[in-house]
């Protein structure tokens, strides 16, 4: 994928450029669209032409060129990325049970992206973490089905002082372990939880590991050794979406 600008995003996926067209359609730059799909894509172009925009109907090739991949379902987007700031984010949380997600170092973007669908699926107001640390790009976005149009992920200068500012909000910080405090299926959790998770490689960084409240561990069969971070992310989210049934998000 050719390098933009930081103030430009390339995007390509049917859910995530419809999300995109429908949510913020003046956030749009520039579209380009697979023949065969014109009509599947109509009200996308139509939002392009009501605001000036350009779009570009081409074949499979210059698609694939432009997109950088094979997996573009027939549309591409450049677009201005949508970048909420935790200072304003965090105050819209209120004091309710509350479930956000903490991330050190995932960069693997086809798992970023399905944090970000299972985040959707469940109610998570926002993914909060360290800039330059992880980067949103089309494979994310497409992975994601539309999920990062409705969770903001969150760019803080450092990892630790927003899970300071969390806490001082009334959450607490737990992280998975499998010497855990507690098991997830019986142990205690937070209403007002922020879920802290680490790279496939590295794992949580023992400095933000220090800063969790308490840990928890999946428990399973030890067929394998642990979850992916994605796979892990969908159990605790699930599992403290049946405990506490949230339903709003300030997004």
């Amino acid at each position: 994928m050719t390098r933009r600008p930081d103030d430009e995003l390339l995007v390509y996926g049917r859910n995530a450029c419809l999300a995109i067209a429908e949510g913020r359609p003046d956030d749009l730059i520039k579209a380009w669209v697979l023949e065969s799909e014109v009509k599947r894509y109509g009200p996308l172009l139509k939002a392009c032409a009501a605001r000036r925009r350009a779009y570009h109907v081409v074949a499979a090739e210059e698609l694939e060129a432009v997109s950088g991949s094979r997996h573009h379902e027939g549309v591409v987007l450049l677009v201005r990325p949508w970048r909420p700031r935790f200072s304003e984010w965090l105050p819209q949380l209120g004091d309710g049970n509350c479930c956000v997600l903490a991330l050190d170092r995932v960069q693997n973007p086809h798992n970023l992206g399905a944090i970000l669908r299972t985040a959707a699926h469940f109610g998570v107001p926002g993914v909060v973490v360290e800039e330059g640390d992880v980067r949103l790009t089309a494979a994310a976005y497409r992975t994601a089905e539309g999920g990062a149009e409705v969770v903001p992920v969150l760019e803080v200068p450092a990892l630790p002082k927003a899970l300071q500012a969390l806490k001082k909000a009334g959450f607490e910080v737990v992280a998975t372990s499998g010497r855990a405090d507690h098991q997830l299926w019986t142990g205690p959790l937070p209403g007002r939880v922020v879920f802290l998770l680490g790279s496939e490689g590295e794992g949580l960084a023992p400095s933000l590991y220090k800063l969790a409240d308490q840990t928890i561990a999946i428990p399973g069969t030890g067929a394998v050794e642990s979850l992916n971070v994605s796979a892990a992310t969908a159990v605790l989210c699930g599992s403290h979406f049946s405990r506490f049934r949230i339903h709003s998000r300030p997004f």
